[in-house]
């Protein structure tokens, strides 16, 4: 996460403010998220691969 969201990262640290956030967004207002029982959790993870991760092409047989 660069520097652009930092002030967004500080607003949502509160759980209050994050809670809200969520139901207002996620959930319509309904109050799912309860800030009670949030924790912060590690937020930087990075994962890398060595190689390029590439789709494989599957294509239909045709069927007579």
């Amino acid at each position: 996460m660069g520097v652009k969201d930092q002030g967004l990262q500080e607003y949502l640290k509160d759980n209050e403010r994050f809670a809200d956030f969520m139901n207002g967004t996620l959930f319509a207002g309904k109050q799912i998220v309860d800030p009670r029982y949030l924790k912060e959790v590690q937020r930087k993870k990075r994962v890398s691969y060595k190689q390029p991760i590439t789709a494989k092409k599957y294509t239909k047989e045709k069927q007579f």
